[in-house]
């Protein structure tokens, strides 16, 4: 008769085996063998080894010995290692989701505006900036978004026909996704106030964003505007400008805004 393993597999095996004389000769050789190679870990004479998969089978005589065994073992270390690599990535878009819908929370409570309408734009625009930007972690496995490539995002809807409206120049930098989120929250509100009071409110009007890494190692980005409407400093800190200071400042960040004559210029410093 046949006996199944707890693998699910199955081995057949002849119901007798010669006479009884030498199916419990054989039973003996093979329970003697079993015993020298038995141990904990060990199955039937067999070794056992932690990235096998083993699946043992003995056959009986009709006496209900022992008369024969087998064994197939099969290598599962591309198994577990799938395994643990998905149980890696679930962990990872259980954080990523979580900080999602608190950045999302955030943009809703900050947002503000005297209208309706006017609420409902702000929050849809700064959604749309953190949509964006996520769409760009998927590229790269969400290691993290290449600045220039959020800056040309964000920036986009202003450069119009005009390659010189807005100037980009700085290496290649590839932020973290909490970083990468925060500059693009950044670069929303900075374009947004352009394009209501600053340079990009006139047709001449130009942004240069530049970046750099510092001598001590950190990232520096100068947001200049130039061609717009005269300004000057608001009597009070603007609800843009107080995103900016809380986004950058999570990352333990600066920021700092100079409004001059010829337009804003913000400066921002990061952590490298």
């Amino acid at each position: 008769m046949a006996r199944k393993c707890g693998n699910d597999c199955e081995a057949s095996s002849q119901s007798h085996y010669g006479t009884s004389d030498d199916a419990n000769s054989n039973s003996d050789a093979i329970v003697s063998a079993s015993r020298r190679f038995s141990g904990p870990g060990k199955t039937t004479g067999f070794f056992s080894h932690p990235k096998l998969k083993d699946c043992s089978h003995q056959a009986w005589s009709r006496f209900g010995r022992i008369v024969g065994a087998s064994k197939i073992a099969r290598d599962i270390t591309d198994q577990r290692r799938a395994q643990e690599q998905i149980a890696i990535l679930a962990r990872e878009a259980e954080h990523r989701s979580k900080n999602l819908l608190a950045n999302v929370q955030a943009t809703v409570t900050l947002s503000q505006s005297d209208t309706t309408a006017g609420l409902k734009q702000a929050i849809e625009g700064r959604i749309q900036a953190l949509a964006n930007v996520h769409s760009l972690f998927v590229a790269t496995r969400w290691i993290g978004a290449d600045l220039s490539t959020i800056a040309a995002q964000e920036l986009a809807p202003y450069s119009g026909t005009r390659e010189t409206r807005v100037r980009l120049n700085g290496p290649p930098v590839l932020l973290e996704p909490n970083a990468a989120q925060s500059i693009a929250m950044a670069l929303y509100e900075l374009a947004t106030n352009a394009a209501k009071y600053g340079a990009l409110s006139l047709a001449n009007g130009r942004i240069d964003l530049e970046w750099t890494h510092t001598a001590d190692g950190q990232l520096a980005l100068r947001w200049t505007e130039t061609g717009g409407p005269p300004v000057s400093p608001p009597t009070r800190q603007g609800f843009g400008a107080r995103v900016i200071r809380q986004v950058i400042g999570q990352l333990k960040g600066e920021s700092r805004f100079d409004w001059r004559d010829e337009g804003l210029v913000c400066e921002i410093t990061l952590p490298a």
